[in-house]
């Protein structure tokens, strides 16, 4: 009888793993494959194309040192082996490598249990994948440091042309690779040739995902490039892909956080987001506003859009305050300042440091010197 309160630890394989045993089995059932092909080189038929009717053959070696190679960080390793094997790769490895090339890679461990799983299969099917010693390991260690610090988004983006038919996931990790380094000009490039490709196979169902417009989207906005920025988010629209809430407070955030005044942007973004189809502006919406405004000294602006936002019954809480006290203090509203601060303790939203904070700079630009030192008091107490 099973002992009482002991519980069965159940261990799920992870998906490599999985892989890993599945083009085993692969090679297995197909004798004649097993016994022509040489150790360590068996080839494992997998039919994947899109019109159902053309087989493969995939070299499983290949496809586990590839990922091998990834998974310690090696990529260019990995991106040599592939482009001497066009033809025995599925676009799920060229996915991978062009992932590991955007990002950078990471390391894994030698003693990883995985890479020990990977090992013991290949081992079985007579292949070699043993542990490096001396110099050769040190050479390796030498040659992952230098591929991590590496930037391999122009070689992500040549494996991307050399996939032929790109996979709809390469395209958007390339997109989102120059994206987030500011190459504008490239990842504009990137999503037209996506984009192309789409429309010519007729995937009228299929567009890029909101997620890699939003993050071109943003990083236009970081370039000041706001014209281009109104350009794809209506061309995006065009497309079906429609804007949330989200990607307008991350666009909004933007212009709040920028040096110089964008308040005009804010508030353009603003009404975009009211107009939406689906969509309504939240407390960060109105308070991202709100900021922008106050860095560009529109202290009227901003409290017609505080009384906006009470007007469509959101819950005001302590930024949504003072920000718009910011906004009174740079333009020596001292009065208003205060007047909003008594509103937030009438209404029980308790205000921190930074309001006692822009109160009292309010005061101080209005030269109320009396009131700002008894600010000061009440925040110590």
């Amino acid at each position: 009888m099973p002992q009482s309160g002991r519980r069965e630890r159940r261990v799920s394989p992870s998906p490599k793993a999985l892989l890993t045993i599945f083009l085993l089995v692969a090679e297995v059932t197909d004798v004649a494959s097993f016994l022509l092909a040489p150790a360590g080189v068996r080839l494992a038929r997998v039919a994947y194309s899109k019109s159902g009717d053309q087989v493969h053959d995939i070299d499983a070696g290949v496809v586990l040192t590839v990922q091998r190679h990834i998974d310690r960080g090696l990529i260019d390793d990995a991106v040599n082996l592939i482009r001497s094997n066009p033809e025995k790769l599925p676009p799920s490895i060229y996915n991978a490598v062009i992932e590991a090339c955007s990002s950078g890679g990471h390391a894994r461990r030698e003693d990883d249990p995985e890479n020990r799983l990977a090992r013991d299969l290949a081992a079985r099917r007579g292949m070699r994948m043993t542990n490096s010693t001396g110099e050769e390991n040190k050479r390796k260690t030498q040659k992952h440091d230098d591929d991590s610090d590496a930037d391999r988004i122009d070689t992500a983006n040549e494996l991307l042309s050399e996939m032929g038919t790109a996979t709809l996931h390469a395209h958007e990790v390339v997109i989102t690779g120059f994206s987030r380094r500011g190459r504008i000009r490239d990842a504009l490039s990137a999503l037209s040739r996506m984009e192309g490709q789409l429309d010519s196979e007729h995937h009228s169902n299929l567009n890029p995902s909101l997620s890699v417009y939003q993050t071109l989207l943003v990083s236009l906005a970081s370039k000041q490039q706001f014209s281009q920025m109104n350009t794809l988010l209506t061309s995006m629209r065009r497309r079906g892909v429609r804007p949330t809430v989200y990607t307008f407070n991350a666009l909004l955030k933007v212009c709040a956080s920028s040096k110089s005044p964008r308040w005009r942007e804010a508030v353009s973004l603003l009404s975009q987001c009211q107009r939406e189809p689906g969509v309504s502006p939240d407390i960060i919406t109105y308070t991202s506003t709100m900021r922008a405004l106050a860095k560009g000294k529109q202290a009227r602006k901003a409290l017609d859009l505080f009384r906006a936002m009470k007007d469509t019954g959101i819950q005001l809480d302590v930024f949504a305050y003072t920000t718009t006290m910011d906004a009174c203090a740079k333009t020596n509203n001292w009065k208003k300042a205060l007047q909003l601060l008594e509103e937030m303790r009438e209404n029980n939203v308790p205000p921190n440091e930074v309001t006692y904070g822009v109160a009292v700079n309010a005061c101080g630009n209005g030269g109320q010197w009396q009131t700002a030192l008894s600010l000061l008091q009440t925040m110590n107490d």
